[in-house]
């Protein structure tokens, strides 16, 4: 339902009679119905009293075909930040409870480059002390002898893995140019998530807004002369409401926008200076849990070699500029 939709796709998806009462100037949600379909049953079970009786209910999807596509109002979110949002937790697992310690990367981000499978984690207790591995799930399944002569090791201590993801990471943002780039980057950003041209889309608020303010004047005239009754008035009046809320908050997020932006070109070069001063201590202050946040939000991925070497995927770039933008808000806040 966040995602926008224009005319012309939500078009394809619904009845024309449906289609035919839409604004094709406008964008709209869509709201999925009958995706599921729930069966309840009762069941008898044996209780501490006796018999019971109890619902048991089962929950399956239905086929695509089946789905009726229901267009909602456009909840005002730039389609790239709902694609980006849902990219970003469609491999969201349940976390690893292994060692019953917090695992700074995600489940699924750590695979073996020999043969592309996921790690398996796995911890060993030694003398009242925790031991944590990172272990090919092929390795587990198999055992040596079906697995590659030229591995080296067979575990990988979590903490090594760990430590030296984070050094990556953390790297290319103690680089004054890099933050240079960085910044200009997060200017272009908020560019685009104006979506179009700002003085035309307030303009066009701006004309809701009196179009909302005549029709109000309208209905008060109606009403004096008595040709509504004051529940057709009171339901008028609610509904223009609600397009004057709309118009009001819409207004207000394109200017939020455009002091935003005017505010990083404005200051820029005073917020490089201080980005250059403190971000190695921002970067060390960062929790596991804010680190473990980082790393799904770059849908991170690490490769451990034969020979123990990793490669980091993702993109140092994006981590840079992820990594500065939320400095930019703390500070800004």
């Amino acid at each position: 339902m966040y995602r926008p939709h224009t005319y012309t796709e939500v078009e394809a998806l619904v009845a024309p009679q449906v289609a035919s009462r839409l604004d094709k100037a406008e964008c709209y949600g869509v709201f999925w119905f009958n995706r599921t379909r729930t069966t309840r049953k009762r069941v008898s079970v044996i209780g501490a009293d006796g018999r019971e009786y109890k619902m048991r209910h089962s929950v399956r999807q239905n086929p695509r075909e089946q789905w009726v596509a229901i267009p909602v109002t456009d909840a005002g979110i730039p389609r790239e930040i709902v694609d980006t949002a849902r990219e970003m937790i469609r491999n969201n697992r349940s976390p690893s409870k292994a060692g019953r310690r917090f695992w700074q990367l995600p489940v699924g981000a750590v695979c073996c480059a020999a043969c592309g499978t996921r790690m398996t984690r796995y911890a060993v207790p030694v003398r009242g002390r925790m031991y944590v591995y990172y272990k090919c799930s092929r390795l587990v399944r198999f055992g040596k002898d079906r697995y590659s002569p030229e591995r080296l090791r067979t575990t990988h201590r979590a903490e090594e893995v760990e430590q030296r993801v984070w050094e990556f990471v953390s790297s290319p943002m103690r680089d004054p140019e890099q933050l240079r780039e960085n910044f200009e980057k997060m200017i272009e950003l908020e560019r685009r998530a104006m979506r179009g041209d700002p003085d035309r889309e307030a303009e066009i608020w701006l004309d809701k807004l009196a179009e909302a303010d005549s029709e109000r004047r309208g209905y008060l005239r109606l009403a004096a002369k008595e040709h509504m009754s004051d529940a057709e008035l009171d339901a008028a009046l609610a509904e223009l409401e609600e397009v004057r809320k709309t118009a009001e908050g819409e207004l207000a997020a394109i200017e939020n926008r455009r002091e935003i932006i005017e505010q990083l070109e404005r200051d820029k070069e005073a917020l490089l200076d201080h980005y250059a001063a403190i971000a190695p201590e921002a970067l060390d202050y960062l929790t596991l849990e804010e680190r473990h946040q980082l790393y799904k939000m770059l849908r991170l991925e690490v490769f451990v070699r034969p020979d123990a070497k990793l490669e980091v995927g993702g993109g140092s770039e994006r981590v840079c500029l992820l990594v500065t933008w939320t400095q930019y808000r703390r500070i800004a806040e």
